[in-house]
């Protein structure tokens, strides 16, 4: 993964098999800590049909594979703060061509999202269906999941507490865990701009 990030960086890479192990090593960690270089990127790609375009009147046939526009997109599986581009890992975000067969016109997405629009455009099942692989994937997506903030109180006290007692570590902990009250945690609700 390093040398892929390397290689990415926009940086001028030195030829790494020239350098000793130990300015090899420099210099990769020169890299990978400079806040200017992306350390994720989105390397998969979510394959279309084959189109046919009409080149002279610069046309997609209204019998071809339908575009990807924002007014026909379905939002995907969503985080509790409702942004729609969501994904589980790195691997559920996807290089989409909105028009199949044009490669200039790509949008990055996630895989939920273009799990629903396949299926209400046609590109789910059959001749069409050309991103199996794709679509089994996002299908077995794990959904967000609400990680409850740790009541630091209670965390400050129980350690002070088990400074003087000689429970162990693992009874402590536990007792920690039973003392958080999810109760007391609300989340914002989302505000709709209509």
């Amino acid at each position: 993964m390093e040398d892929l990030i390397v290689r990415f960086s926009g940086r001028e890479n030195p030829e790494l098999g020239t350098l000793s192990p130990e300015e090899r090593r420099k210099f990769i960690d020169s890299v990978l800590n400079d806040p200017s270089v992306k350390h994720r990127f989105v390397f998969r790609h979510w394959p279309r049909p084959h189109a046919v375009i009409d080149w002279n009147n610069l046309k997609v046939p209204p019998n071809s594979h339908p575009v990807i526009r924002p007014e026909n997109t379905l939002p995907g599986k969503m985080a509790p703060n409702r942004i729609q581009l969501w994904g589980s890992t790195l691997f559920d975000f996807f290089g989409v061509q909105r028009v199949a067969g044009l490669e200039n016109q790509r949008s990055l997405t996630t895989g939920s999202k273009l799990l629903r629009w396949c299926k209400a455009n046609g590109e789910y099942e059959g001749v069409n269906a050309v991103a199996r692989d794709c679509i089994a994937w996002a299908e077995k997506e794990k959904d967000p999941e609400l990680v409850p903030v740790y009541n630091i109180a209670n965390l400050i006290r129980n350690i002070e507490n088990s400074a003087f007692s000689d429970k162990s570590s693992v009874e402590e902990e536990d007792r920690m865990q039973e003392d958080t009250d999810l109760e007391a945690l609300t989340l914002p609700q989302p505000v709709s701009y209509q």
